[in-house]
């Protein structure tokens, strides 16, 4: 008699333990970059420097975060009086930002403004830096969240971010590329004060041409990251569509879908949650439904299954109230500028 199929919660753990056994016997590319403090003199970052570029000199203006990686500081450029948010890259990390170099040339390429993406002018080489300048925004969704307090946006709120969000990736899916990261991290505010609402996609350090995905080894990020990311599965640019379905899902519940900590509870809660998610709304508005609607269809744990950018378009939840016509979502452009937890 053929023994019962071991239950699904096994089956992830003794996935996410064979991974991990592999994943310890891989050399991480940081361990190529490893070197001696003692042997590094860095150009050191501080307000009030200046770098210069081919275009002219950036002056240093302010911190605006630290990383493994280097800083992000906000610049204004002496010659021409624009304000840009200036990557600085140690040297040591050049070879992982060579990537991110090329997809941005391909992102340059496709109406940065209509389509919502981030708008990128150099990069180049200064003393031992290599320094990336894009335009300055406001602030991330994470960073607009945790000012409110995490409150969940409201339904219409929503709508407009995810209708700009659906738009910048259909561009992308057109050109052939694949983000690999959509998280409230990498969406920004252009400026919420002048144009409320307003965002653009960022973070493209882990993007790639779609038709890469199986050769790259793409980097988890729990909560965010698509099942098949996670436990090594066939790839394809449906991993952008989970990402901004569990993004949107975080600015209604003013908290993370899925586990951010723990690599067997996120897939974990994925199986628990997948069978039957929208029990729990059975007693909320109909527009609210349409909503729970679209998440199921961006985050299928099979990516041929999700809903594709241009289709999202045309789902019910932005039926009651137009956000773009169909011409726009043929050529990817537009203008959709609005008018006028607790984190783990």
């Amino acid at each position: 008699r053929a023994s019962a199929s071991p239950p699904a919660s096994d089956i992830i753990r003794l996935c996410c333990v064979i991974k991990a056994m592999v994943d310890d016997m891989r050399v991480e590319p940081e361990q190529h970059f490893k070197m001696n403090s003692e042997d590094e003199k860095p150009f050191e970052i501080q307000e009030g420097v200046s770098i210069i570029s081919r275009t002219g000199t950036y002056h240093v203006d302010k911190i605006l975060k630290r990383r493994n990686f280097g800083e992000l500081v906000q610049c204004t450029h002496l010659e021409t009086g624009e304000i840009f948010a200036l990557k600085c890259i140690r040297k040591k990390f050049e070879d992982s930002y060579k990537q991110e170099e090329e997809v941005l040339q391909y992102v340059s390429s496709l109406k940065c403004d209509e389509n919502n993406l981030v708008k990128f002018r150099e990069v180049f080489l200064y003393q031992d830096r290599i320094f990336i300048a894009f335009e300055k925004l406001d602030m991330t969704l994470m960073d607009f969240m945790r000012e409110r307090n995490w409150k969940p946006l409201s339904i219409d709120e929503i709508r407009i971010i995810a209708c700009q969000m659906l738009l910048a990736l259909n561009s992308l899916k057109q050109a052939g590329l694949t983000h690999t990261n959509v998280t409230p991290e990498n969406i920004m505010l252009v400026d919420h004060e002048s144009q409320p609402l307003r965002v653009k996609l960022i973070g493209f350090g882990k993007a790639c041409l779609t038709s890469t995905l199986s050769e790259r080894d793409i980097a988890v990020n729990y909560g965010y990251s698509a099942p098949e990311i996670v436990l090594d599965g066939r790839l394809d640019n449906s991993v952008d569509t989970w990402g901004l379905g569990c993004t949107l899902a975080f600015l209604f519940l003013g908290f993370h879908l899925y586990p951010t900590y723990d690599e067997y509870e996120y897939l974990r809660v994925i199986v628990q949650l997948f069978g039957n998610p929208d029990e729990s709304y059975d007693a909320l508005l109909e527009e609210k439904r349409a909503f729970v609607g679209l998440l199921k269809q961006m985050i299928f744990v099979n990516p041929a299954d999700r809903i594709l950018p241009a289709e999202a378009l045309h789902h019910t939840f932005f039926r009651s109230k137009p956000t773009v016509t169909d011409s726009e979502i043929k050529t990817g452009g537009g203008d959709r500028t609005p008018d006028n937890h607790r984190k783990s």
